[in-house]
């Protein structure tokens, strides 16, 4: 029995030194290490690492009231889903060139409305954050995911840009170096 023990907590020893070292790799690690690391990720991996290291980031620089760190987690992690459920709802997987006037009209209300459902989804969580963090906290986690967005959508378009992908469907918009 004891050996089984031993043998697990070895293992799970192991495998969190594994984690950390990932985590570091990415976080501290040079651009190259990050780069390579992250190319051995499967797209769900990814997704969860940016995932983790945004929530990281913003908590890092929040002021939470301590003991209150999961109750504020879960509650902007509700929060991105819902965001993220929202954003399914309108694709922007089409060339507005080539859509009718009524087609080009239904495509505007639709993003319309799922802007105001955005909306509406940022008041309901921020009066919901507004009872762990002080406002000025949820205007600084506003700030802060805009320009994780702008940084994230800039270095998508300057990789597009460098590799000259071109969708048949939407060209890439050039960026002048």
């Amino acid at each position: 029995m004891k050996k089984i023990i031993f043998t697990l907590t070895i293992i799970l020893a192991a495998g969190s030194a594994h984690a950390q070292r990932l985590n570091m790799g990415l976080q501290a690690g040079h651009a190259t290490q990050r780069r390579e690391a992250i190319s051995k990720m499967t797209p769900e991996q990814r997704r969860e690492t940016l995932k983790k290291v945004r929530e990281s980031l913003l908590l890092e620089d929040l002021k939470i009231p301590e003991g209150r760190e999961e109750e504020f987690q879960n509650i902007y992690r509700d929060y991105q889903a819902a965001q993220k459920k929202i954003t399914e709802t309108f694709k922007n997987d089409f060339d507005p060139e080539k859509l009718s006037d009524e087609e080009a009209q239904e495509k505007l209300e639709t993003s319309f409305e799922a802007a105001q459902k955005l909306l509406d989804n940022r008041q309901e969580y921020a009066r919901k954050m507004g009872q762990v963090v002080k406002p000025q906290e949820i205007l600084k986690m506003f700030r802060s995911e805009g320009m994780i967005r702008e940084k994230i959508i800039d270095r998508k378009m300057n990789a597009e840009y460098r590799n000259g992908v071109e969708s048949q469907d939407k060209p890439v918009r050039r960026l002048e170096p």
